[in-house]
């Protein structure tokens, strides 16, 4: 990690081209050097991309770090934005700085370089070295194998978790280099969201900003206060549109059904005689997941009612075998009796292998839009808990599940940036409860009623004994 400017020599450096930040997160963002990567929410018209441009300058400036005064340190720069049109913006407000700075301070002025092998157009390189280059994320092999010290992601909630964690990040590894995530809050950048919750917690490598519209001083704050007047200050258009928190509740598919109040409640012990379901989706270089339900036998406890189906344990975890899926599911499930487990019925093979392994599975009905419905239904009602703490990532997915944006909304396909393995579980679960007409079941033998599902389930050694009544009437509760 390259020296840093004290504050006061970086304030003065900003008061000779004349800027001034207008909000004291700005100057938080501006000032700040403990961490490495800075995640900055704003909503549009915010000032950010302006605000992140002016913390790049002293390592691009490099000059005024060196205590021993021997000279500049060069430095290397990327901004690195969804296309090239969109690195643009930061690239010249920096390009406008660097020309500013060289007069007030007495330093000669950067050299803008035209060369396509040097990032075509969006190239500088300074007298002393060092160099701030524009580059497109829309090809990411192409962001492999240099070293940085400083990279600006502009609008990175709109690019692939892939492009951070496998092509920039391991740029700034041996630099121990910074990042700047300009953007703003976008539902799809499950990534970005996550580093950002880190920030907030105090992780030691990451902080987390965020201001409101009123934080660029050329916004008309009479415009502010009249879509506050309409929205609310409490409404999540508001909150998200002009205030930069990242509410998700555009286009959620759950976003109007679940509600905390209503569908999150506090963990107790289960009792012993609750039937218990799980249900599976498979993946591998995404997470496999498996998640447990317990059926409320009585309404006793206030924040349960009888036959509520209660979330309570989550299995999420890529890049493992299915034999260890299958111990920690064992494991997880030792001394409960599980009435039974759904899994994602396009993966014959792999049900195959839990069964051998010691994990009875059968068909889950894969219906996306029945499924939907209702899993809603089922939130709206009261009917679908979770149990506060125990099941993070299922919480999470729920809040990046959305409509996909390119289609009509009520027939479109449902669709996450992320992964979106818990809701397929979430919606096998829910689709094996009971119907008006009993379902049917598919399995590699073929597709079967209920009294073959019950055949076909003691047949399979190892399989929990299925009373009839269970499959047919008390498990449909």
């Amino acid at each position: 990690m390259i020296p840093l400017w004290p504050e006061d020599r970086q304030r003065a450096l900003y008061e000779a081209i004349g800027y001034r930040s207008n909000h004291p997160e700005t100057d938080r963002f501006l000032y700040n050097w403990d961490q490495r990567l800075h995640c900055v929410i704003c909503p549009r018209r915010a000032s950010k991309s302006f605000s992140a441009a002016k913390k790049a300058l002293p390592i691009i400036l490099g000059r005024e770090i060196l205590p021993d005064g021997s000279g500049p340190k060069p430095t290397r720069t990327w901004i690195v934005g969804p296309t090239y049109e969109l690195a643009e913006r930061e690239f010249h407000y920096i390009w406008d700085d660097l020309m500013r700075v060289g007069p007030a301070l007495g330093w000669p002025k950067p050299i803008l370089a035209r060369d396509s092998k040097k990032g075509g157009d969006l190239y500088i390189q300074t007298a002393w070295g060092s160099t701030v280059v524009g580059k497109s994320a829309d090809k990411p092999q192409s962001l492999l194998g240099q070293e940085i010290d400083l990279l600006l992601m502009s609008e990175a909630a709109t690019m692939p978790a892939d492009v951070w964690h496998r092509y920039l990040e391991p740029t700034l590894s041996t630099t121990r280099g910074y990042a700047l995530f300009p953007t703003t809050p976008d539902a799809g950048a499950i990534w970005l969201h996550e580093l950002w919750l880190r920030g907030l917690e105090g992780h030691k490598d990451i902080a987390s900003y965020t201001w409101p519209v009123s934080g660029n001083p050329t916004y008309p704050m009479e415009e502010f206060e009249s879509k506050r007047a309409y929205y609310g200050a409490d409404h999540p258009a508001f909150r998200e549109q002009y205030l930069g928190e990242w509410t998700f509740y555009e286009g959620t598919v759950y976003g109007h059904d679940f509600e905390a109040s209503r569908n999150l409640i506090d963990p107790f012990e289960i009792p012993r005689e609750w039937r218990r379901i799980r249900s599976i989706d498979f993946g591998y270089r995404d997470p496999f997941c498996c998640l447990w339900f317990a059926v409320a036998e009585d309404s006793q406890r206030l924040q349960t009612g009888k036959g509520d189906l209660l979330l309570y344990r989550e299995y999420y975890h890529p890049q493992r075998a299915m034999a260890q899926h299958a111990q920690a599911i064992r494991e997880l499930s030792k001394d409960e009796q599980i009435l039974y487990t759904v899994a994602d019925s396009s993966e014959q093979q792999s049900i195959e292998d839990l069964r051998r392994l010691g994990v009875p599975a059968i068909d889950a009905n894969r219906d996306r839009r029945a499924g939907r419905m209702l899993v809603g239904d089922y939130f709206r009602d009261g009917r679908l808990k979770f149990f506060r703490g125990t099941c993070p990532n299922t919480v999470r997915e729920l809040q990046f599940y959305r409509w996909d944006r390119d289609k009509d909304k009520e027939g479109a396909k449902e669709l996450t940036v992320g992964n979106d393995h818990a809701m397929d579980a979430l919606r096998y679960a829910i689709m094996s409860r009971p119907a008006p007409r009993a379902p049917r079941y598919r399995s590699s033998v073929g597709t079967f009623g209920h009294e073959m599902l019950q055949r076909q389930l003691e047949r399979d050694r190892g399989i929990w004994p299925l009373a009839r009544s269970h499959v047919l009437g008390q498990a449909a509760r």
